[in-house]
């Protein structure tokens, strides 16, 4: 029988986690490259955070290659390579859940200034040119032209 299940090599598992290095490296410099989009406090945030990402997948590397020499030793025991996973297992959470908690809020976090980032349109840069002409151009300075004065009131019938 055929075993087909076997741990992955070493290379492969560097290669799988140094596109993710990249990654959070590259998201490093955008929050920092946007600071003055995303202001001070989302940027920091986001840095820091995906640093701890990147740091994070760093010690995942470094943990398979360690665990692999300690397992090619024949002077270690099982106790150091529990041991040693252990710390590593530690490691990984402490720091994937630091990653992870800053940047989460740097994704909320607002700008203290809302105007500095939105600016509306003027009112009338959509508007259509009116068939009427300005209002400056109406009769009486744009107000609709008064009822005759034997009209009655609006809503009220003739008597």
């Amino acid at each position: 029988m055929i075993d087909a299940m076997a741990p992955l090599s070493n290379g492969v598992q560097t290669g799988i986690r140094v596109p993710v290095i990249l990654i959070a490296l590259a998201g490093v410099v955008l929050a920092l490259v946007g600071i003055r989009r995303l202001g001070v406090g989302a940027a920091v945030l986001g840095a820091l955070g995906s640093l701890f990402i990147a740091v994070d997948q760093i010690v995942t590397i470094v943990w398979v290659l360690h665990l692999s020499s300690i397992a090619t030793n024949t002077d270690s025991d099982i106790d150091t390579l529990n041991t040693a996973n252990n710390a590593y297992t530690i490691a990984d959470a402490v720091l994937i859940t630091f990653g992870v908690a800053l940047v989460v809020p740097a994704l909320v976090v607002r700008r203290g200034n809302p105007q500095a980032t939105v600016q509306p349109f003027p009112p009338q840069s959509y508007a259509a040119p009116s068939p009427y002409g300005s209002p400056q151009q109406l009769p009486y300075g744009g107000q609709p032209t008064p009822p005759p004065p034997n009209m009655p009131p609006q809503g009220m019938p003739p008597q």
